[in-house]
């Protein structure tokens, strides 16, 4: 038996972390573990390397070094199946290190973090920098030419947004919410699910938020609320 306090536990590689989704934004955004009894667990965080979730009572036979079998739930994936070595239990979770993953597995994990990383390293653009006469304008930047704009009244209520992701752009204006194409400017589409969920979670992972941001915050899980009843 490996004793938990002698094993060496240290991730290469940056958590991101699932707090700040509540429900029902976990299920829509986050993450779990599926053991093969079935049950279905909470990720806390997530790496390239590694893993943390809820465990309760369901790994109390097995120790420290042990390796185990289960599957990976990431909302917007097919089922990925999942191998971990047990490196550590302690307060009702578990954390392991994942073994032999599959590439399919592997990038599919990166694919899925990438969004929640980039927005570790958004930041708020000094406000002497921001040129905005009628309006009081909110600017972020992040890697990969990553932009949030964010347009405020006298009262400091949300008026205008544009977030500008990859090659897509989500806008709001006058009450309503669209997407567009860098290479369809001004060609209003429904924003689809993916979309949606890359722009909210690249919010909600963004580490230092002012009133603007979390006004926006609100109205994109405002649409995902009316999305999923009209869906329903």
């Amino acid at each position: 038996m490996i004793n938990q306090s002698q094993y060496k536990f240290k991730r290469r590689y940056y958590r991101v972390p699932f707090s700040s989704y509540e429900e029902p934004v976990f299920d829509f955004l986050g993450a779990h573990v599926r053991l093969a009894s079935g049950d279905q667990l909470k990720v806390i965080d997530l790496s390239y390397n590694g893993i943390s979730f809820t465990a309760e009572d369901h790994f109390s036979n097995l120790d420290v070094g042990m390796l185990y079998q289960m599957e990976l739930l990431l909302a917007g994936y097919p089922v990925l199946p999942l191998k971990i070595r047990l490196v550590r239990k302690i307060e009702g979770r578990i954390a392991g290190e994942f073994v032999d993953l599959d590439c399919t597995v592997r990038l599919s994990i990166f694919d899925f973090l990438n969004i929640r990383l980039t927005a570790l390293q958004v930041r708020k653009v000094n406000p002497q920098y921001v040129k905005s006469e009628e309006e009081k304008q909110v600017w972020y930047q992040g890697p990969n030419d990553t932009e949030i704009n964010l347009n405020l009244d006298d009262t400091l209520t949300l008026q205008r947004a544009e977030i500008k992701l990859e090659n897509r752009i989500l806008r709001f204006d006058d009450n309503k919410l669209w997407q567009e194409d860098f290479d369809r400017p001004g060609y209003r589409k429904t924003i689809d699910r993916d979309f949606y969920a890359q722009s909210l979670g690249l919010l909600l992972h963004i580490p230092k938020k002012d009133f603007a941001l979390n006004q926006m915050i609100s109205l994109l899980k405002a649409h995902g609320s009316i999305s999923n009843q009209q869906a329903s």
